[in-house]
């Protein structure tokens, strides 16, 4: 009986010595948690090729493939911030030699911010895929066989590493289905490249040392199928929806605040009427008289007109046309007398015949 109260008694005081007991913590191999997933506006598609994590506000990425990979981002995405990531001479090779965007190593960790728009961000593999083991041969040089300081040679192995990519790009597809003289001719071209290459890149030294592996044919078949699985060229996206705009709750218009009367006092009761007076009699006054009618207007004897009758208008006609005809009487014999009075002799009969000549005699004929 005693051991079984025991029992329970020490299972409460091994925690409080200090004794390690069993929990529920993950495992020491298992990659910590990016971020709370909130995948309201959009979530990680099922074939992304690295581990990926959205909440609405960021995109953590971590590079979980045994290759470099090369993310870019368009839309609402800021700079990329670095979680964890590789400081060495190789790593800093293959971010310059990788492309433009970010390079993230194998096992290396970024988030990007990003706003209310519409953010997307895109993965796939970096512009030379052999970066790392072409890097690696050149280790020897980046860590000491130069004077140059550590970023221009870094700069410098970033370029001969692409030259190189460049060539060996140039001689596949000038070897592709082409007999064994084409293909001879396409390795001697791309072995002039890379030579050529490593001497604009590398002293003389470091040149003659490289250049039995940078030629080897057997490396550019290995260097040229580093990632089979994820050919150049093929882009993953992930994607973050813009947030709808906020909506304003609009207040509503202040009820009308209605007057507040004061109850009305109750009427005071009215006072006895006083005695009024009875008010003097008022005497109308008369009405004016009218103004007189003005008597009407007299027209002076001068200023009448008097406007004749039918018969004097006839009357008077009638006497201007005895006085028209006697003037022509008059007319008619004052001619007759001239002509009787003119110069010559002048015979007629009582026919109104006569005769005149030039001279005075002649005949004339003429009707009274």
């Amino acid at each position: 009986m005693r051991c079984r109260v025991l029992a329970p008694v020490l299972l409460l005081v091994l925690p409080l010595l200090g004794v390690p007991t069993a929990s529920a913590a993950p495992a020491p191999d298992s990659p910590p948690q990016l971020c709370v997933s909130d995948e309201t506006r959009g979530g990680v598609p099922g074939s992304f090729p690295v581990d990926a994590c959205v909440d609405g506000a960021t995109i953590t990425l971590r590079n979980d493939r045994d290759r470099p990979v090369l993310v870019t981002s368009v839309g609402d995405v800021g700079t990329a911030v670095r979680v964890r990531s590789e400081n060495s001479a190789v790593a800093a090779v293959v971010r310059r030699a990788g492309g433009v965007g970010e390079v993230l190593l194998p096992g290396e960790v970024a988030r990007w911010p990003i706003g209310p728009e519409l953010a997307v961000v895109t993965v796939q593999p970096p512009a030379v895929p052999a970066a790392p083991e072409l890097a690696e041969l050149l280790t020897a040089w980046l860590a000491g066989g130069t004077d140059q300081p550590a970023h221009e040679a870094q700069q410098h192995a970033a370029a001969l590493v692409g030259e190189i990519s460049a060539a060996l790009q140039t001689r596949a597809a000038c070897a592709e289905d082409q007999a064994f003289l084409t293909t001879t001719s396409c390795d001697v071209v791309a072995a002039v490249a890379i030579g050529n290459a490593a001497a604009s890149h590398l002293d003389r030294r470091a040149a003659a040392e490289l250049l039995p592996q940078l030629l080897d044919p057997a490396s550019w078949e290995a260097w040229s199928a580093v990632d089979p699985d994820w050919p150049a060229g093929a882009a993953v996206t992930l994607g973050q929806l813009a947030l709808p705009a906020p909506v304003v709750p609009v207040p509503p218009p202040p009820a009308e605040a209605l007057p507040v009367t004061a109850p009305a006092p109750a009427p005071a009761p009215a006072p006895a009427p006083a005695a009024v007076p009875a008010p003097p009699a008022v005497v109308p006054a008369p009405a004016p008289a009218p103004p007189p009618v003005p008597a009407p207007a007299v027209v002076p004897p001068q200023q009448q007109v008097r406007v004749p009758s039918w018969q004097e208008v006839h009357d008077r006609n009638v006497q201007r046309l005895r006085e028209l005809a006697a003037a022509w009487e008059r007319a008619v014999a004052q001619e007759q007398q001239r002509q009787q009075r003119a110069p010559g002799n002048s015979n007629g009969n009582g026919n109104g015949h006569g005769q005149a000549d030039g001279r005075g005699n002649g005949q004339g004929r003429g009707h009274r």
